[in-house]
């Protein structure tokens, strides 16, 4: 069953580099049995370590999130790099027409989702204006910083709503 989630991880994320204009990598590869994480070393190399228990779709989500952070450099201390994978994963998924797992997000949650949208955002602004990005993923980081600032002022609303 792993064997045929690696071919569907690994076609979802390409497609998702293409939708975003992000450089695809040079190498895309399985994990082998001593390899037990992803990996990501752009732009030279992915490693994708399926996990059955996770559609593979939102595993190339995540690890596009991870990707495109580490080809950039983009480092967040506010958050860890997987809150931040998750942030730009649930973006992609909202872009495929796909709702965000949680039906119902509590106000602390919703408080936490907006910081990080705002902070990744304004990382990526950052890095815009100081030009510290390759000139092909100018697009890529226009459309998603779009996103995000949609997305941020979707949490904004919603939690304006409750009070």
């Amino acid at each position: 069953m792993a064997k045929d989630l690696y071919p569907q991880i690994r076609d979802k994320f390409v497609s998702i580099c293409k939708e975003f204009q992000v450089a695809v990598p040079n190498e895309i590869r399985e994990a082998t049995i001593d390899e037990k994480n992803n990996y990501t070393d752009p732009p030279n190399l992915l490693i994708i370590k399926t996990n059955p228990e996770e559609k593979p779709e939102d595993q190339a989500r995540h690890l596009f999130g991870h990707w495109l952070l580490d080809y950039e450099q983009i480092k967040d201390t506010t958050f860890s790099s997987d809150d931040c994978a998750d942030i730009i994963a649930d973006i992609v998924k909202k872009g495929d027409g796909q709702s965000t797992k949680e039906t119902y997000v509590y106000a602390e949650e919703l408080g936490k989702r907006t910081e990080k949208a705002e902070s990744l955002l304004n990382r990526i602004y950052g890095f815009m204006q100081q030009k510290q990005f390759s000139v092909h993923l100018l697009g890529g980081l226009q459309s998603i910083a779009k996103e995000i600032q949609k997305w941020r002022d979707d949490l904004k609303s919603l939690k304006d709503s409750r009070q």
